[in-house]
């Protein structure tokens, strides 16, 4: 009898999650039929996943178990439980051939790895990938046909509310007439806050003064709930984008326009992850919804007239940002390692020569009152100088290596870390797995007997222990701590050398050194804290026990007139 493995798999959060108990059961019950025995452990399920990608967790381990011979077979209940991809499919049915694991689908009867089955599989795969395709069109069509209808298309944009349409003419299976579609009416409260953003702009006021001025007065943002930290406006949340027609300044239906169809989602064939890609304006669908306006046409045509021309004028002028021969913004030297220690926010790039606090300057003091700059040039050559002379001088170094040796010593005195303690250890799991890996080969080969179970559950309980055992032990041993000042010096050499020429991987360097740098305002400035990244300095996961917690001497540089 073969030796079988189960994989069920739902798409939707609409459907059952019983349907993978339901789809097991009757994998089990046709095991049989294919002269297959199912044991528990061999039970692999992905829940809220598209087969039409292999990034499935359970998906993935059923591959993996299968390439080890941990089984003779997978049972499923459909074809398109394990695929909705006829590429992945063939590759993966190659694979499963070359080591000898059958395919069986319970809908169709058929082992899909031999020849008759490989037919069905074609067949069968051609059919769903077509259902996918023409789901994505009926949806795409349903929904143009709610639109003619006066219904939403999905979302609720900021200044309105959905309210349920219903369907006399259906029932649900409680005499309760069915949900027909969305409809979108005007939320008045909302409303005049758009109405108000308009006319702030309008009459001169920038969008960052805008979002100050709401947050200030507590006013919600989008998409906020009850029980919820209030985040606040941002700029970027209010101007939006001109040509994705989106943001408060942006939205064509507070003139009673509505928009569809200007974006869809795609999935990367190599991670598996959708993503959102514009359409062109030409495929964009308009609708007229009088009954939706909030903003009046002159005030609309004043606010585009002056988006436009703070535009060109920001063309013109290059806005004054900093820009490298190769394009793009270029990434500044502490980017990406600042963080304000007020709020927990970003320090990043403002006014091209300043750092500040991302919440503070673009939410405003209502969320972050730290309104601290640090300039730009004064606060990286006073970082790079304590860098060397207070965090990693010779002084701070001895210090760490002390702090790790006294660690070491630490837990030698409490776990059996000896060579000759690990030794036996490593021996004993050896023969542990060995023994595990015989008792699995007899059962492949049918040698059951009403012991087996428990032989093979001792086993597996012995290696586990042992292995946790193994694991307890320290990551480093005490030999790897005469090596870190070799270590932090090649990495100062290093960012002495490319300072100036490749920002990029002098910032990976610091980030490595440091991790994240605090800045904490104080009556006089800021503060900078560092702390020394021992794990990202000698390589080390962060679940190292004896790293944890243990960071270098951690030194406040006061670099005031930042």
């Amino acid at each position: 009898m073969l030796t079988a493995a189960v994989y069920a798999r739902y798409s939707s959060s609409l459907q059952r999650p019983t349907s993978i108990a339901d789809q097991v059961s009757r994998c089990r019950e046709a095991a049989a039929h294919f002269g297959c025995d199912v044991a528990d452990e061999r039970v692999y399920a992905d829940e809220e996943l598209s087969g039409a990608t292999a990034q499935r967790p359970a998906y993935q381990r059923l591959m993996e178990a299968a390439k080890g011979r941990e089984f003779d077979a997978i049972i499923v209940e459909a074809q398109d439980r394990l695929w909705r991809d006829q590429a992945e499919m063939h590759a993966a049915l190659r694979r499963l051939r070359f080591w000898g694991v059958r395919v069986f689908a319970v809908e169709t009867g058929t082992d899909l790895t031999d020849r008759a089955g490989s037919i069905v599989a074609a067949v069968m795969g051609w059919r769903d990938e077509t259902f996918l395709d023409s789901l994505r069109e009926k949806t795409h069509r349903g929904i143009l046909g709610q639109i003619a209808r006066g219904m939403s298309p999905g979302g609720r944009p900021y200044g309105y509310r959905s309210e349920p349409i219903y369907d006399q003419a259906h029932k649900d299976t409680y005499g309760q007439p069915v949900i027909a579609g969305y409809r979108r009416t005007i939320h008045l409260e909302e409303a005049a806050v758009v109405r108000r953003i308009f006319e702030m702009y309008a009459t001169g006021c920038s969008t960052k003064a805008i979002a100050h001025r709401l947050n200030e007065e507590r006013v919600p943002p989008p998409r906020w709930r009850e029980g919820v930290p209030m985040r606040g406006w941002t700029p970027s949340t209010i101007h939006g984008s001109p040509k994705k027609a989106n943001g408060i300044l942006h939205n064509p239906l507070y003139i009673g326009r509505v928009v569809w169809n200007r974006s869809q989602k795609l999935r990367d064939p190599d991670t598996g992850q959708r993503i959102t890609r514009q359409r062109p304006e030409s495929e964009w669908v308009w609708t007229d919804a009088p009954d939706l306006r909030i903003i009046p046409d002159d005030l609309w045509n004043k606010v585009q007239a002056r988006v436009q021309a703070r535009y060109q004028q920001q063309r013109w002028a290059g806005h004054g940002r900093t820009r490298d021969p190769r394009g793009g913004h270029r990434r500044h030297l502490f980017s990406g390692l600042l963080v304000c220690g007020v709020c927990g926010s970003a320090y990043t790039i403002y006014r091209a020569n300043y750092y500040g606090c991302a919440s503070a300057t673009h939410r405003g003091s209502a969320i972050c009152a730290n309104g601290r700059l640090a300039r730009k040039d004064v606060l990286e050559e006073r970082l790079l100088r304590a860098i060397e002379e207070r965090v990693f001088s010779p002084e701070a170094v001895a210090y760490l290596t002390r702090q790790v040796n006294a660690a070491l010593e630490q837990q030698a005195r409490r776990r059996p870390a000896s060579d000759a303690q690990r030794q036996r250890l490593e021996a004993d799991l050896a023969k542990a797995r060995a023994e595990l890996g015989n008792i699995t080969a007899a059962i492949r080969q049918g040698i059951i007997t009403p012991t087996t179970k428990a032989m093979l559950e001792d086993a597996e309980a012995k290696a586990a222990r042992l292995e946790g055992s193994l694991a307890d032990s320290p990551d480093v041993s005490a030999k790897a701590v005469a090596v870190i000042p070799t270590v932090i010096a090649g990495y100062l050499k290093d960012l002495r050398r490319i300072l100036g020429r490749d920002t990029e991987r002098a910032r990976a360097i610091l980030g490595d050194l440091l991790g994240e740098i605090t800045l904490q305002p104080d009556d006089k400035g800021l503060v900078a804290v560092l702390r020394g990244n021992l794990p990202g300095i000698l390589g080390l996961p962060l679940r190292s026990k004896w790293c944890r917690g243990r960071d270098l001497n951690p030194q406040g540089v006061s670099p005031n007139g930042f």
